[in-house]
């Protein structure tokens, strides 16, 4: 088994009670089986809250939620059950996160979500560009998949291609982005030329669309709706921030994209992820990084959220040569 992780993957350690933002809020905990059956044996006053917090959801069990936090959630930020029996006794998903795993037969790619507080300061608060180290292990092969192995080669080889463009900094990174998207426009479209009104017009398409997603959180839809109503910010914003944002997202959804045979889709609605963020962060007022954190929480680990992202980007406005005119303005 080949393993890849990015090269802070082994720093994270969970702050538990000291987290800014929890992962214990606002999500549904779905236990495994294993646990249920262990949650059925515990004695006493524990064992008795801990049944009494698993309902059931959409036909399957999962811990309620007290306005809007666990059930299991201490008001110190502690679980209650990891407090009183130790991590091994955390349901599978929250022992795991934010850990997250993509394996295609002998290779294994894993890091960490950024919907994390603590995984979005090591993967975005750094000076030196992000690496993603390869290592062996003795792992037999655990799944099969039906996957021609040339598109999977494809697939790495593009993403490597895209990162060495992304991690070259002699260059803006407007015109490192728009050479990414070279490598997936084979005409190479030139971008048509884009005044204050059609940048306004983008703008606006961009909004409605994250605002008509599903939302986890309140504040989120009014931060979306406070940025949209403002003119668009126009700045070369090139912080290191967004080349490990980008380099977050060409690492975690590359090799996905090989199942699907999604990788341009992919690659353009992180993109639009990005011109989304610099705006917003041109805009509100908080810690750039946090905002990036909280976007994270709110479209990463929601399908249906991700689903609708990659079908609208079949609109002409997110197409190579439309994504290059809005990158090529500097915004």
């Amino acid at each position: 088994m080949k393993v890849t992780q990015p090269d802070y993957f082994d720093r994270f350690s969970c702050i538990a009670g000291a987290c800014p933002d929890t992962c214990c809020v606002g999500w549904q905990v779905i236990p495994d089986e294993e646990h249920i059956a262990l949650y059925e044996s515990i004695p006493g006053e524990l064992g008795e809250e801990i049944r009494k917090g698993i309902v059931t959801k959409d036909g399957e069990p999962t811990f309620a939620l007290c306005e809007g936090r666990c059930c299991m959630l201490r008001e110190d930020g502690l679980c209650k059950i990891q407090y009183a029996l130790g991590e091994e006794a955390l349901s599978k998903v929250c022992g795991f996160y934010p850990r997250y795993v993509t394996e295609l037969g002998l290779l294994r790619e894993q890091g960490l979500s950024i919907s994390c507080p603590v995984a979005a300061g090591l993967a975005l608060d750094r000076i030196d560009p992000v690496s993603y180290p390869t290592h062996e292990t003795g792992e037999p092969l655990r799944y099969f998949h039906d996957i021609e192995p040339e598109t999977i080669l494809w697939v790495k080889k593009s993403r490597d291609e895209a990162l060495a463009i992304l991690q070259g900094r002699s260059q803006s990174l407007s015109s490192r982005l728009c050479s990414i998207l070279s490598l997936i426009d084979e005409e190479e479209e030139t971008a048509p030329e884009v005044g204050e009104e059609d940048i306004c017009t983008f703008f606006r398409k961009v909004y409605d669309l994250y605002r008509s997603l599903e939302q986890l959180r309140p504040q989120w839809g009014q931060l979306l709706r406070s940025c949209g109503e403002k003119r668009p910010y126009i700045l070369k914003d090139d912080r290191l921030l967004w080349e490990h944002l980008m380099s977050y997202y060409l690492y975690k959804y590359s090799l996905r994209s090989a199942m699907d045979d999604s990788f341009e889709t992919k690659l353009r609605l992180s993109l639009v992820h990005i011109i989304l963020l610099r705006d917003i962060c041109g805009k509100a007022d908080g810690d750039p990084i946090g905002i990036v954190q909280r976007f994270a929480k709110e479209i990463e680990h929601n399908e249906d959220n991700l689903e609708r992202l990659e079908r609208a980007m079949e609109d002409e406005s997110f197409s190579c040569a439309g994504l290059r005119a809005i990158l090529s303005c500097g915004l």
